[in-house]
């Protein structure tokens, strides 16, 4: 397992301490964020590496004729270290590029991602101006219809109206022919009523006419003869 901490100076066993920390402390902590905590893991574990380093230091000290051997142990410990610190500070950066990378391509996929919602929305909402321009239409066309409906009862109210009154005028000139008939009837009544006086009348004319020429005759008979007797009236 590569490390994120930066190993101090110190010796073989220092080292050792260092990566047994390391790998204790990385085994609880989660990949996303080891290169927020790395620093601060780092410091806490040096300054505990420090301290042991300083203790054996100090026990090497009371051997004098170890000093020597300890001196070369040590260079050769700090070059390990510092090669190893190398390698861990590459491999956190490696870590940090790939954590780079893996957000970049995370936001680019959010951008792709909301782009799109865009692209949908922006869809959605010709969609929805074309629905109101369609409904804007259709109920243009409804008020035309109702405004049509409109005329149409008022044009049928307006022929029941002179349905009414050519229903009125009829029966007014249905009740004028049979007043005319009643008045031609009456009339032809009094025609024969006058044309039954114009005949008894003439019948007592030409009754007159002939009693009158009676008397004509028997005035001209008188004179003729003054001793016959005179008779007045038709017998």
């Amino acid at each position: 397992m590569s490390s994120l901490f930066t190993p101090v100076e110190g010796s073989l066993w220092s080292q050792n301490i260092i990566w047994d920390h390391a790998d204790e402390i990385e085994d609880e902590i989660p990949e996303e964020v080891e290169s927020e905590v790395a620093s601060e893991v780092a410091s806490e574990v040096a300054s505990e590496v420090a301290s042991e380093v300083a203790e054996e230091s100090g026990r090497s000290s009371c051997s004098r004729t170890s000093s020597r051997g300890s001196r070369r142990k040590s260079e050769e410990s700090e070059k390990s270290v510092r090669g190893h610190s190398r390698r861990s500070h590459e491999e956190a950066l490696k870590k940090e590029k790939k954590s780079e990378a893996f957000f970049e391509e995370e936001l680019t996929k959010k951008e792709k991602a909301n782009d799109a919602l865009i692209e949908d929305l922006k869809k959605e909402e010709k969609a929805n101006k074309s629905l109101r321009e369609a409904l804007t239409k259709e109920e243009k066309a409804n008020k035309s219809l109702r405004e049509a409906l409109t005329k149409e009862e008022k044009a049928n109210n307006s022929l029941r109206e002179d349905l009414k009154k050519e229903k009125k005028a009829h029966a007014f000139f249905k009740e004028a022919l049979e007043k005319q008939k009643r008045s031609k009837a009456t009339l032809n009544d009094a025609l024969e009523q006058e044309r039954k006086q114009k005949h008894a009348l003439e019948k007592s004319l030409k009754k007159m006419q002939v009693e009158m020429d009676l008397m004509k005759t028997e005035v001209a008979d008188l004179k003729k003869s003054p001793n016959k007797t005179f008779h007045t009236g038709v017998t």
